[in-house]
């Protein structure tokens, strides 16, 4: 029996694909998506943006859906009301989708024109941090380099482009260390306790490569500082909500994190196209919203 629409798309943790979305768009701008082209991106090249942005979708929510088909017993103990344990979807049909999407949106990013190494060495880490993350305390660096060669999978995409250059790899890398220390914050989301020093001082990467990327270069904009400043605060907002007494709030915290990935997409892209930074920042509330209806963690 085919599962409920709802039930997979809860599976898949969707209120955090626009975060993927961003990644995508981020990578691919930055890795030449529109300012190499000579006259301009045309239909077809956003018509493989598209491509690219619907098969990363596909192969997010394939680790989302691997990731609690993996932790079945677990959730069973600590989460029984997720979808698995609550009956809602059997194992078997929960693993016919991760190996689906997961082939599905490999195929379709090949075909938007990313690297197919860099795309296959995705796979690999999607499928390392689900079968590693319960069993090796390293594996959270698994999960920062899935975000990390996304930025590079998405950036390898454009014709024209040039995506190995320092520029992308400088955000990915940001991005993928950003991600580490969300990762370790997750951790405490059972026992409601936040992750520490070194977790914590990953969070602040992003600044770090902004002022690597553009102010040092002196390639700064209006819209690039009024991203950094969002992003800075939204990040202080959230490091003292894990330090906080609240209920719940390390599983709220790690929640807004994931969203503040469209906040450093948003510092990536402002300062050559300040248009696309606003767009970023606007799609933040959207997230939160849906974050209230389907769970981001």
């Amino acid at each position: 029996m085919l599962p409920r629409v709802n039930v997979v798309l809860k599976l898949s943790r969707v209120s955090n694909l626009p975060t993927v979305w961003s990644n995508c768009i981020a990578g691919w701008v930055l890795g030449g998506g529109i300012a190499a082209l000579p006259a301009g991106t045309g239909v077809s090249d956003v018509l493989l943006l598209l491509l690219l942005i619907i098969g990363a979708s596909l192969a997010y929510s394939a680790g989302m859906i691997m990731n609690d088909a993996v932790d079945f017993k677990f959730d069973a103990e600590h989460r029984p009301d997720r979808p698995l344990p609550s009956g809602e979807i059997t194992l078997s049909v929960a693993w016919a989708l991760a190996i689906a999407f997961l082939g599905g949106g490999f195929i379709l990013m090949i075909l938007a024109g990313a690297s197919p190494g860099c795309t296959l060495l995705l796979g690999f880490m999607i499928v390392g941090y689900n079968v590693l993350h319960k069993r090796w305390t390293g594996s959270v660096f698994l999960m920062g380099a899935c975000r990390l060669l996304l930025y590079l999978v998405a950036a390898s995409a454009p014709e024209h482009g040039g995506w190995f250059t320092e520029l992308v790899f400088m955000w990915a890398i940001a991005l993928g260390i950003y991600t580490v220390g969300i990762t370790l914050a997750a951790r405490g989301e059972v026992k409601d306790k936040g992750t520490g020093h070194f977790g914590m001082s990953m969070l602040t990467v992003p600044l770090i490569a902004a002022a690597w990327a553009y102010f040092l270069r002196a390639e700064s904009h209006m819209m690039l500082l009024i991203a950094l400043i969002t992003w800075a605060g939204w990040t202080a907002y959230c490091i003292l909500l894990m330090k906080g007494d609240e209920e719940g709030r390390v599983s709220k915290a790690v929640a807004l994190l994931i969203g503040g990935m469209l906040l450093i997409d948003a510092v990536a892209v402002s300062a050559a196209f300040p248009w696309l930074g606003a767009t970023m920042i606007v799609m933040l509330p959207p997230v939160l919203l849906l974050q209230k209806r389907i769970s981001a963690t």
